[in-house]
Protein backbone atom coordinates (compact mmCIF):
# COMPACT_ATOMS: atom_id res chain seq x y z
CA UNK A 1 0.00 0.00 0.00
CA UNK A 2 2.60 2.46 -1.06
CA UNK A 3 3.01 5.41 -3.32
CA UNK A 4 5.34 8.29 -2.91
CA UNK A 5 3.16 11.39 -2.87
CA UNK A 6 4.39 14.02 -0.48
CA UNK A 7 1.32 13.61 1.68
CA UNK A 8 1.87 9.94 2.33
CA UNK A 9 5.45 10.72 3.31
CA UNK A 10 4.12 12.64 6.32
CA UNK A 11 3.38 9.35 7.97
CA UNK A 12 7.11 8.84 8.43
CA UNK A 13 7.33 11.80 10.77
CA UNK A 14 5.19 10.06 13.36
CA UNK A 15 8.05 8.09 14.86
CA UNK A 16 7.46 8.57 18.55
CA UNK A 17 7.87 5.77 21.08
CA UNK A 18 4.67 6.22 23.05
CA UNK A 19 4.93 5.69 26.80
CA UNK A 20 1.54 4.10 27.35
CA UNK A 21 1.66 1.08 29.61
CA UNK A 22 0.68 1.76 33.19
CA UNK A 23 3.30 -0.44 34.77
CA UNK A 24 6.16 -0.25 32.30
CA UNK A 25 7.40 1.54 29.23
CA UNK A 26 6.86 -0.13 25.87
CA UNK A 27 9.66 -2.37 24.75
CA UNK A 28 11.32 -2.33 21.38
CA UNK A 29 11.51 -5.03 18.74
CA UNK A 30 14.40 -4.71 16.40
CA UNK A 31 13.79 -6.77 13.31
CA UNK A 32 12.34 -5.92 9.94
CA UNK A 33 9.36 -8.23 10.00
CA UNK A 34 5.80 -7.56 11.08
CA UNK A 35 2.33 -9.04 10.89
CA UNK A 36 -0.62 -7.27 9.27
CA UNK A 37 -2.80 -5.19 11.55
CA UNK A 38 -6.34 -5.00 10.25
CA UNK A 39 -7.85 -1.53 10.25
CA UNK A 40 -11.40 -1.45 11.51
CA UNK A 41 -14.05 1.22 11.76
CA UNK A 42 -12.87 4.76 10.98
CA UNK A 43 -9.26 4.45 12.02
CA UNK A 44 -7.43 4.31 8.68
CA UNK A 45 -4.49 6.46 9.51
CA UNK A 46 -1.56 4.43 10.79
CA UNK A 47 1.42 5.65 12.72
CA UNK A 48 4.93 4.39 12.19
CA UNK A 49 6.71 3.38 15.35
CA UNK A 50 10.48 3.88 15.64
CA UNK A 51 11.11 0.21 16.22
CA UNK A 52 11.65 -2.74 13.95
CA UNK A 53 9.67 -5.77 15.07
CA UNK A 54 10.87 -9.33 15.39
CA UNK A 55 9.71 -11.87 12.83
CA UNK A 56 6.50 -13.63 13.72
CA UNK A 57 5.11 -16.90 12.51
CA UNK A 58 1.80 -16.69 14.32
CA UNK A 59 -1.18 -15.18 12.53
CA UNK A 60 -2.57 -11.75 13.24
CA UNK A 61 -5.71 -11.30 15.26
CA UNK A 62 -8.45 -8.77 14.85
CA UNK A 63 -8.79 -6.62 17.95
CA UNK A 64 -12.25 -6.29 19.42
CA UNK A 65 -11.55 -3.87 22.24
CA UNK A 66 -14.32 -1.34 22.76
CA UNK A 67 -11.77 1.45 23.06
CA UNK A 68 -9.70 0.68 20.00
CA UNK A 69 -11.38 3.14 17.60
CA UNK A 70 -10.59 6.82 17.72
CA UNK A 71 -13.95 8.61 17.49
CA UNK A 72 -12.23 11.94 16.92
CA UNK A 73 -10.84 10.81 13.57
CA UNK A 74 -13.63 12.27 11.46
CA UNK A 75 -11.76 13.77 8.54
CA UNK A 76 -10.41 11.70 5.71
CA UNK A 77 -6.90 10.58 6.39
CA UNK A 78 -4.57 10.14 3.46
CA UNK A 79 -4.31 6.52 2.37
CA UNK A 80 -1.93 4.81 4.77
CA UNK A 81 0.49 3.94 2.02
CA UNK A 82 4.15 4.18 2.77
CA UNK A 83 6.41 4.64 -0.21
CA UNK A 84 9.89 4.00 1.11
CA UNK A 85 9.88 2.26 4.50
CA UNK A 86 8.44 -0.93 5.87
CA UNK A 87 5.67 -0.53 8.38
CA UNK A 88 6.60 -1.53 11.88
CA UNK A 89 4.84 -2.45 15.06
CA UNK A 90 5.59 -2.73 18.75
CA UNK A 91 6.22 -6.15 20.30
CA UNK A 92 7.82 -7.82 23.31
CA UNK A 93 11.33 -6.64 24.07
CA UNK A 94 14.03 -8.49 22.20
CA UNK A 95 17.01 -6.14 22.11
CA UNK A 96 17.85 -2.76 23.58
CA UNK A 97 19.00 -1.08 20.39
CA UNK A 98 18.29 -1.09 16.69
CA UNK A 99 19.43 0.62 13.52
CA UNK A 100 18.07 0.71 10.00
CA UNK A 101 20.09 2.37 7.23
CA UNK A 102 19.26 2.52 3.56
CA UNK A 103 19.32 4.42 0.31
CA UNK A 104 16.84 4.58 -2.53
CA UNK A 105 16.02 5.80 -6.02
CA UNK A 106 15.17 8.61 -6.60
CA UNK A 107 17.93 9.97 -4.38
CA UNK A 108 16.60 8.99 -0.98
CA UNK A 109 18.73 8.44 2.14
CA UNK A 110 17.02 6.73 5.07
CA UNK A 111 18.22 6.29 8.66
CA UNK A 112 16.49 5.28 11.87
CA UNK A 113 18.19 4.24 15.10
CA UNK A 114 17.25 4.02 18.73
CA UNK A 115 18.18 2.66 22.12
CA UNK A 116 16.13 1.69 25.16
CA UNK A 117 17.49 0.81 28.58
CA UNK A 118 15.96 -0.22 31.89
CA UNK A 119 17.52 0.15 35.34
CA UNK A 120 16.11 -2.58 37.61
CA UNK A 121 12.58 -1.94 36.27
CA UNK A 122 12.56 1.35 38.20
CA UNK A 123 13.93 3.75 35.62
CA UNK A 124 13.62 3.41 31.86
CA UNK A 125 15.01 5.72 29.21
CA UNK A 126 14.97 5.75 25.43
CA UNK A 127 16.28 7.82 22.53
CA UNK A 128 15.46 7.71 18.85
CA UNK A 129 16.72 9.53 15.76
CA UNK A 130 15.19 9.48 12.30
CA UNK A 131 15.87 10.91 8.85
CA UNK A 132 14.25 10.34 5.50
CA UNK A 133 14.46 12.49 2.38
CA UNK A 134 14.10 12.21 -1.37
CA UNK A 135 14.90 14.40 -4.37
CA UNK A 136 13.38 13.62 -7.76
CA UNK A 137 15.57 15.63 -10.10
CA UNK A 138 13.38 14.89 -13.11
CA UNK A 139 10.59 17.10 -11.67
CA UNK A 140 11.62 20.61 -10.54
CA UNK A 141 11.38 21.08 -6.75
CA UNK A 142 9.92 17.61 -6.12
CA UNK A 143 11.68 16.78 -2.88
CA UNK A 144 11.08 16.46 0.85
CA UNK A 145 13.06 15.99 4.06
CA UNK A 146 12.00 14.64 7.44
CA UNK A 147 14.26 14.66 10.50
CA UNK A 148 13.27 13.93 14.09
CA UNK A 149 14.88 13.32 17.45
CA UNK A 150 13.11 12.01 20.53
CA UNK A 151 14.11 11.20 24.08
CA UNK A 152 12.04 10.07 27.02
CA UNK A 153 11.66 7.70 29.89
CA UNK A 154 9.75 6.63 32.93
CA UNK A 155 10.26 6.40 36.68
CA UNK A 156 8.46 3.90 38.90
CA UNK A 157 8.61 5.28 42.43
CA UNK A 158 8.38 3.52 45.79
CA UNK A 159 5.16 5.46 46.49
CA UNK A 160 3.09 3.30 44.12
CA UNK A 161 2.95 5.82 41.30
CA UNK A 162 4.95 6.26 38.12
CA UNK A 163 5.91 9.19 35.91
CA UNK A 164 6.56 9.14 32.15
CA UNK A 165 7.81 11.95 29.92
CA UNK A 166 9.02 12.44 26.34
CA UNK A 167 10.44 15.25 24.23
CA UNK A 168 10.41 15.31 20.43
CA UNK A 169 11.95 17.77 17.97
CA UNK A 170 10.65 17.40 14.42
CA UNK A 171 11.84 19.13 11.24
CA UNK A 172 9.62 18.69 8.16
CA UNK A 173 10.44 20.13 4.73
CA UNK A 174 8.31 19.92 1.61
CA UNK A 175 8.41 21.73 -1.70
CA UNK A 176 5.69 23.00 -3.98
CA UNK A 177 6.30 20.98 -7.13
CA UNK A 178 3.18 21.47 -9.21
CA UNK A 179 3.24 20.22 -12.78
CA UNK A 180 2.81 23.86 -13.73
CA UNK A 181 5.86 26.06 -13.24
CA UNK A 182 5.81 28.11 -10.07
CA UNK A 183 5.27 31.85 -10.47
CA UNK A 184 8.40 33.96 -10.41
CA UNK A 185 9.37 34.87 -6.85
CA UNK A 186 7.46 31.97 -5.23
CA UNK A 187 9.53 30.19 -2.59
CA UNK A 188 8.85 26.46 -3.08
CA UNK A 189 10.04 25.46 0.41
CA UNK A 190 7.51 24.66 3.14
CA UNK A 191 9.40 24.19 6.39
CA UNK A 192 7.79 23.21 9.70
CA UNK A 193 9.60 22.97 13.03
CA UNK A 194 7.52 21.16 15.65
CA UNK A 195 8.63 20.77 19.25
CA UNK A 196 6.45 18.63 21.49
CA UNK A 197 6.62 17.58 25.12
CA UNK A 198 4.35 15.32 27.13
CA UNK A 199 4.26 13.88 30.63
CA UNK A 200 1.90 11.88 32.80
CA UNK A 201 1.71 10.42 36.31
CA UNK A 202 -0.36 7.37 37.26
CA UNK A 203 -0.67 4.72 39.93
CA UNK A 204 1.58 1.75 39.27
CA UNK A 205 -0.15 -0.51 41.82
CA UNK A 206 -3.69 -0.89 43.05
CA UNK A 207 -4.50 1.53 45.86
CA UNK A 208 -6.79 1.19 48.87
CA UNK A 209 -9.64 3.00 47.13
CA UNK A 210 -9.51 0.68 44.15
CA UNK A 211 -9.16 3.63 41.76
CA UNK A 212 -6.78 3.80 38.82
CA UNK A 213 -5.82 7.37 38.01
CA UNK A 214 -3.77 9.20 35.42
CA UNK A 215 -2.99 12.89 35.05
CA UNK A 216 -0.96 14.28 32.20
CA UNK A 217 -0.51 16.88 29.50
CA UNK A 218 0.77 17.27 25.95
CA UNK A 219 2.24 20.47 24.52
CA UNK A 220 3.41 21.26 21.00
CA UNK A 221 4.79 24.34 19.30
CA UNK A 222 4.75 24.73 15.51
CA UNK A 223 6.66 27.33 13.51
CA UNK A 224 6.88 27.68 9.73
CA UNK A 225 9.25 29.55 7.45
CA UNK A 226 6.35 31.73 6.25
CA UNK A 227 5.26 33.14 9.59
CA UNK A 228 2.80 30.57 10.96
CA UNK A 229 2.97 29.95 14.71
CA UNK A 230 0.78 27.58 16.68
CA UNK A 231 0.77 26.48 20.33
CA UNK A 232 -1.32 23.52 21.45
CA UNK A 233 -1.79 22.45 25.08
CA UNK A 234 -3.99 19.59 26.28
CA UNK A 235 -4.20 18.72 29.98
CA UNK A 236 -6.31 15.77 31.13
CA UNK A 237 -7.30 13.68 34.12
CA UNK A 238 -8.55 10.11 33.94
CA UNK A 239 -9.90 7.90 36.71
CA UNK A 240 -11.43 4.41 36.76
CA UNK A 241 -13.30 2.85 39.67
CA UNK A 242 -14.21 -0.84 39.49
CA UNK A 243 -17.63 -1.16 41.15
CA UNK A 244 -17.15 -4.93 40.94
CA UNK A 245 -15.22 -7.35 38.74
CA UNK A 246 -17.50 -6.67 35.76
CA UNK A 247 -18.42 -3.00 36.08
CA UNK A 248 -15.78 -0.26 35.66
CA UNK A 249 -16.80 3.40 35.83
CA UNK A 250 -14.45 5.77 34.00
CA UNK A 251 -14.34 9.52 33.78
CA UNK A 252 -12.02 11.61 31.62
CA UNK A 253 -11.81 15.34 32.04
CA UNK A 254 -9.56 17.82 30.29
CA UNK A 255 -8.96 21.19 28.70
CA UNK A 256 -7.56 21.61 25.18
CA UNK A 257 -6.28 25.12 24.40
CA UNK A 258 -4.82 26.18 21.03
CA UNK A 259 -3.62 29.50 19.67
CA UNK A 260 -2.78 30.15 16.02
CA UNK A 261 -0.92 33.17 14.63
CA UNK A 262 -1.55 33.49 10.89
CA UNK A 263 -2.51 36.75 9.21
CA UNK A 264 -4.65 37.17 12.32
CA UNK A 265 -4.55 35.52 15.73
CA UNK A 266 -7.20 33.00 16.76
CA UNK A 267 -7.64 30.93 19.91
CA UNK A 268 -9.89 27.99 20.65
CA UNK A 269 -10.49 26.36 24.04
CA UNK A 270 -12.33 23.05 24.38
CA UNK A 271 -13.27 21.72 27.81
CA UNK A 272 -14.36 18.07 27.75
CA UNK A 273 -15.90 15.65 30.21
CA UNK A 274 -16.36 11.99 29.24
CA UNK A 275 -18.02 9.68 31.80
CA UNK A 276 -18.77 6.05 30.90
CA UNK A 277 -19.73 2.80 32.55
CA UNK A 278 -19.25 -0.72 31.20
CA UNK A 279 -20.65 -4.10 32.02
CA UNK A 280 -19.18 -7.43 30.86
CA UNK A 281 -20.84 -10.80 30.84
CA UNK A 282 -19.79 -14.19 29.53
CA UNK A 283 -20.96 -13.44 25.99
CA UNK A 284 -21.45 -9.68 25.85
CA UNK A 285 -20.04 -6.30 26.76
CA UNK A 286 -21.90 -3.01 26.98
CA UNK A 287 -20.56 0.50 27.36
CA UNK A 288 -22.75 3.55 27.99
CA UNK A 289 -21.30 7.03 28.23
CA UNK A 290 -21.39 10.56 26.98
CA UNK A 291 -19.06 13.25 25.62
CA UNK A 292 -19.69 16.70 27.00
CA UNK A 293 -17.74 19.46 25.25
CA UNK A 294 -17.88 23.18 26.05
CA UNK A 295 -16.36 25.73 23.67
CA UNK A 296 -16.77 29.39 24.56
CA UNK A 297 -20.58 29.86 24.55
CA UNK A 298 -21.36 26.55 22.82
CA UNK A 299 -22.11 23.25 24.51
CA UNK A 300 -22.38 19.78 22.98
CA UNK A 301 -23.78 16.63 24.56
CA UNK A 302 -22.85 13.60 22.44
CA UNK A 303 -23.34 9.83 22.88
CA UNK A 304 -20.75 7.12 23.53
CA UNK A 305 -22.60 3.81 23.40
CA UNK A 306 -21.50 0.40 22.17
CA UNK A 307 -22.53 -3.23 22.63
CA UNK A 308 -20.75 -6.45 21.63
CA UNK A 309 -22.44 -9.86 21.70
CA UNK A 310 -20.77 -13.22 20.99
CA UNK A 311 -23.31 -15.34 19.12
CA UNK A 312 -21.14 -18.39 18.57
CA UNK A 313 -17.92 -18.13 20.53
CA UNK A 314 -15.11 -16.73 18.42
CA UNK A 315 -16.85 -17.74 15.19
CA UNK A 316 -19.47 -14.99 15.17
CA UNK A 317 -19.98 -11.80 17.11
CA UNK A 318 -22.17 -8.81 16.40
CA UNK A 319 -21.68 -5.26 17.59
CA UNK A 320 -23.18 -1.83 17.20
CA UNK A 321 -22.95 1.62 18.62
CA UNK A 322 -23.71 5.30 18.55
CA UNK A 323 -20.76 7.62 19.12
CA UNK A 324 -20.17 11.34 18.82
CA UNK A 325 -17.38 13.78 19.51
CA UNK A 326 -15.84 17.13 18.61
CA UNK A 327 -12.57 17.44 16.72
CA UNK A 328 -10.46 20.56 16.84
CA UNK A 329 -9.10 21.58 13.44
CA UNK A 330 -5.61 22.95 14.03
CA UNK A 331 -2.95 24.00 11.55
CA UNK A 332 -0.85 21.02 12.58
CA UNK A 333 -3.72 18.64 11.83
CA UNK A 334 -4.13 20.27 8.40
CA UNK A 335 -0.51 19.90 7.33
CA UNK A 336 -0.58 16.35 8.66
CA UNK A 337 -2.88 15.63 5.73
CA UNK A 338 -1.82 18.21 3.15
CA UNK A 339 1.21 20.50 3.62
CA UNK A 340 0.43 22.58 0.50
CA UNK A 341 -1.94 25.15 2.02
CA UNK A 342 -1.66 28.61 0.47
CA UNK A 343 -4.50 30.42 2.27
CA UNK A 344 -4.66 31.74 5.82
CA UNK A 345 -6.61 29.60 8.28
CA UNK A 346 -8.37 29.94 11.59
CA UNK A 347 -8.99 27.42 14.34
CA UNK A 348 -12.36 25.67 14.28
CA UNK A 349 -14.26 22.66 15.59
CA UNK A 350 -15.99 19.86 13.70
CA UNK A 351 -18.74 17.86 15.38
CA UNK A 352 -19.92 14.41 14.36
CA UNK A 353 -22.32 11.66 15.33
CA UNK A 354 -22.16 8.11 13.95
CA UNK A 355 -24.36 5.02 14.07
CA UNK A 356 -22.67 1.75 13.14
CA UNK A 357 -23.05 -1.98 13.34
CA UNK A 358 -21.30 -5.07 12.10
CA UNK A 359 -20.19 -8.62 12.62
CA UNK A 360 -16.80 -10.24 13.07
CA UNK A 361 -15.21 -13.49 14.07
CA UNK A 362 -12.78 -16.27 13.27
CA UNK A 363 -13.63 -19.56 11.59
CA UNK A 364 -10.66 -21.85 11.23
CA UNK A 365 -7.96 -20.00 9.29
CA UNK A 366 -10.27 -17.10 8.36
CA UNK A 367 -10.67 -13.92 10.36
CA UNK A 368 -13.27 -11.47 9.12
CA UNK A 369 -15.12 -8.27 9.91
CA UNK A 370 -17.86 -6.37 8.11
CA UNK A 371 -19.38 -3.06 9.15
CA UNK A 372 -21.80 -0.41 7.95
CA UNK A 373 -22.36 3.02 9.41
CA UNK A 374 -23.91 6.43 8.96
CA UNK A 375 -22.12 9.58 10.08
CA UNK A 376 -23.29 13.18 10.23
CA UNK A 377 -20.50 15.77 10.33
CA UNK A 378 -20.95 19.50 10.84
CA UNK A 379 -18.30 22.00 9.75
CA UNK A 380 -16.01 19.44 8.14
CA UNK A 381 -12.85 20.82 6.44
CA UNK A 382 -12.29 19.84 2.80
CA UNK A 383 -9.12 20.49 0.82
CA UNK A 384 -9.85 22.24 -2.47
CA UNK A 385 -7.40 23.27 -5.18
CA UNK A 386 -6.87 27.02 -5.01
CA UNK A 387 -8.41 29.21 -7.70
CA UNK A 388 -5.39 31.50 -8.15
CA UNK A 389 -2.43 29.45 -6.94
CA UNK A 390 -2.88 26.15 -8.77
CA UNK A 391 0.16 24.69 -7.00
CA UNK A 392 -1.55 24.90 -3.59
CA UNK A 393 -4.77 24.30 -1.69
CA UNK A 394 -7.35 26.10 0.37
CA UNK A 395 -9.85 24.71 2.89
CA UNK A 396 -13.61 25.00 2.67
CA UNK A 397 -16.07 23.84 5.32
CA UNK A 398 -19.32 21.99 4.78
CA UNK A 399 -21.80 19.76 6.57
CA UNK A 400 -21.51 16.17 5.35
CA UNK A 401 -23.49 12.99 5.67
CA UNK A 402 -21.51 9.81 5.07
CA UNK A 403 -22.77 6.27 4.60
CA UNK A 404 -19.91 3.78 4.72
CA UNK A 405 -19.37 0.05 4.31
CA UNK A 406 -16.07 -1.63 5.11
CA UNK A 407 -14.75 -5.14 5.41
CA UNK A 408 -11.54 -6.85 6.48
CA UNK A 409 -10.38 -10.41 5.98
CA UNK A 410 -7.24 -12.28 7.08
CA UNK A 411 -6.70 -15.74 5.61
CA UNK A 412 -3.91 -18.11 6.68
CA UNK A 413 -3.38 -20.10 3.49
CA UNK A 414 -0.53 -22.22 4.86
CA UNK A 415 2.18 -22.05 7.48
CA UNK A 416 3.89 -18.70 7.02
CA UNK A 417 1.62 -17.70 4.10
CA UNK A 418 -1.09 -15.13 4.77
CA UNK A 419 -3.54 -13.15 2.63
CA UNK A 420 -5.03 -9.88 3.87
CA UNK A 421 -7.72 -7.71 2.36
CA UNK A 422 -9.41 -4.45 3.28
CA UNK A 423 -12.16 -2.67 1.37
CA UNK A 424 -14.01 0.53 2.24
CA UNK A 425 -16.75 2.36 0.36
CA UNK A 426 -18.12 5.80 1.29
CA UNK A 427 -21.13 7.66 -0.05
CA UNK A 428 -20.79 11.40 0.62
CA UNK A 429 -23.68 13.86 0.65
CA UNK A 430 -22.65 17.52 0.87
CA UNK A 431 -24.76 20.48 1.93
CA UNK A 432 -23.14 23.41 0.07
CA UNK A 433 -20.17 22.13 -1.91
CA UNK A 434 -20.74 20.28 -5.18
CA UNK A 435 -18.50 17.42 -4.11
CA UNK A 436 -16.55 16.10 -1.14
CA UNK A 437 -13.34 17.48 -2.63
CA UNK A 438 -10.37 15.08 -2.89
CA UNK A 439 -12.11 12.28 -0.94
CA UNK A 440 -12.25 8.94 -2.82
CA UNK A 441 -15.40 6.87 -2.49
CA UNK A 442 -13.76 3.46 -2.83
CA UNK A 443 -10.46 2.40 -1.30
CA UNK A 444 -8.90 -1.03 -0.84
CA UNK A 445 -5.74 -2.94 -0.10
CA UNK A 446 -4.84 -6.56 -0.88
CA UNK A 447 -1.68 -8.18 0.41
CA UNK A 448 0.14 -11.52 0.38
CA UNK A 449 2.91 -12.33 2.87
CA UNK A 450 5.30 -15.29 3.03
CA UNK A 451 7.56 -15.97 6.02
CA UNK A 452 9.98 -18.84 5.41
CA UNK A 453 13.53 -20.19 5.90
CA UNK A 454 13.03 -20.53 9.67
CA UNK A 455 11.53 -17.04 9.77
CA UNK A 456 14.67 -15.48 8.31
CA UNK A 457 13.11 -14.44 5.01
CA UNK A 458 9.95 -12.42 4.53
CA UNK A 459 8.41 -11.66 1.14
CA UNK A 460 5.41 -9.39 0.74
CA UNK A 461 3.40 -7.95 -2.13
CA UNK A 462 0.57 -5.44 -1.92
CA UNK A 463 -1.99 -3.94 -4.28
CA UNK A 464 -3.60 -0.63 -3.33
CA UNK A 465 -6.37 1.15 -5.18
CA UNK A 466 -8.69 4.13 -4.76
CA UNK A 467 -11.20 5.48 -7.23
CA UNK A 468 -11.02 9.01 -8.64
CA UNK A 469 -11.84 11.88 -6.30
CA UNK A 470 -13.07 15.32 -7.41
CA UNK A 471 -11.35 18.69 -7.88
CA UNK A 472 -12.82 22.00 -8.96
CA UNK A 473 -12.33 23.48 -12.44
CA UNK A 474 -12.54 27.25 -11.94
CA UNK A 475 -12.72 28.02 -15.66
CA UNK A 476 -15.90 26.02 -16.16
CA UNK A 477 -17.01 26.13 -12.50
CA UNK A 478 -17.59 22.38 -12.73
CA UNK A 479 -16.34 19.34 -10.90
CA UNK A 480 -13.59 17.37 -12.61
CA UNK A 481 -12.25 13.96 -11.66
CA UNK A 482 -8.68 13.35 -10.55
CA UNK A 483 -6.88 10.21 -11.60
CA UNK A 484 -7.72 6.96 -9.86
CA UNK A 485 -4.95 5.63 -7.64
CA UNK A 486 -3.47 2.16 -7.87
CA UNK A 487 -0.14 0.77 -6.84
CA UNK A 488 1.65 -2.58 -6.78
CA UNK A 489 4.60 -2.97 -4.44
CA UNK A 490 7.02 -5.65 -3.31
CA UNK A 491 9.06 -6.05 -0.10
CA UNK A 492 11.78 -8.49 0.90
CA UNK A 493 13.64 -8.76 4.20
CA UNK A 494 16.30 -11.29 5.12
CA UNK A 495 18.08 -11.80 8.45
CA UNK A 496 21.42 -13.41 7.67
CA UNK A 497 22.64 -13.45 11.29
CA UNK A 498 21.27 -12.94 14.76
CA UNK A 499 22.11 -9.23 14.69
CA UNK A 500 22.13 -8.18 11.03
CA UNK A 501 19.75 -8.26 8.11
CA UNK A 502 18.91 -6.74 4.74
CA UNK A 503 15.73 -5.12 3.43
CA UNK A 504 14.57 -4.17 -0.04
CA UNK A 505 11.46 -2.44 -1.40
CA UNK A 506 10.19 -1.89 -4.92
CA UNK A 507 7.19 0.43 -5.01
CA UNK A 508 4.79 1.65 -7.69
CA UNK A 509 5.75 -1.09 -10.15
CA UNK A 510 3.41 0.24 -12.88
CA UNK A 511 5.35 3.54 -12.67
CA UNK A 512 2.11 5.52 -12.56
CA UNK A 513 2.29 9.28 -12.08
CA UNK A 514 -1.11 9.40 -10.41
CA UNK A 515 -1.99 12.18 -7.96
CA UNK A 516 -3.38 12.06 -4.45
CA UNK A 517 -3.76 15.84 -4.67
CA UNK A 518 -4.50 17.73 -7.87
CA UNK A 519 -1.40 18.99 -9.72
CA UNK A 520 0.99 17.03 -7.48
CA UNK A 521 2.13 13.87 -9.34
CA UNK A 522 3.88 11.11 -7.44
CA UNK A 523 7.47 10.02 -7.92
CA UNK A 524 6.66 6.97 -10.02
CA UNK A 525 8.64 3.79 -9.49
CA UNK A 526 10.93 4.00 -6.46
CA UNK A 527 13.35 1.68 -4.70
CA UNK A 528 14.72 1.51 -1.18
CA UNK A 529 17.16 -0.99 0.30
CA UNK A 530 19.68 -1.28 3.07
CA UNK A 531 20.89 -2.90 6.27
CA UNK A 532 19.22 -3.55 9.62
CA UNK A 533 20.88 -4.27 12.94
CA UNK A 534 19.83 -5.07 16.49
CA UNK A 535 21.97 -5.06 19.59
Amino acid sequence: MKYISILSIITFSLISINVQAQKELPSEKVDVFTSFQATIRDKDKQNIKPVIPTQKTESSNLKYDLNQADPVNITYDAPGIRPLAMKTEKGPKAYNGFAKLGYGIPSSPYANAGYHYSFDDKLKVFANIFHHSANNKSVPNQKFGLTAFEIGGGLNTALNFAVDAKLKIDDQRYNFYSVDSLPVGTDPLRKFNITSFGAKAYNSEENELGINYEVGFDYSNLKSNYGIKENDFDIRLKGTKWLNDNIPFTIIMGNHLTSLQDSTKSTLNNFYLKPSISYSGDKFKIRAGANLIATEDEFAFLPDIEAIINISGNALGIYGGWIGDVRKNTYQSFIGQNPFLVKNQELSNSKFSRFYGGLRGKIGAIQYQGEAGFKSISNMPLFINDSLKSFGFDIVYDDLKVFDINGTIILDLAKGLQFTGLLKYNIYTTNVQKEAWHLPDLEGNLGLTLLTLNDKLKLKSEFYFADASFRKDYETNKSEKNNALFDISFEAAYRFSENFGLFFQLNNLPNNKYRRWYNTPTYGINILGGLTARF
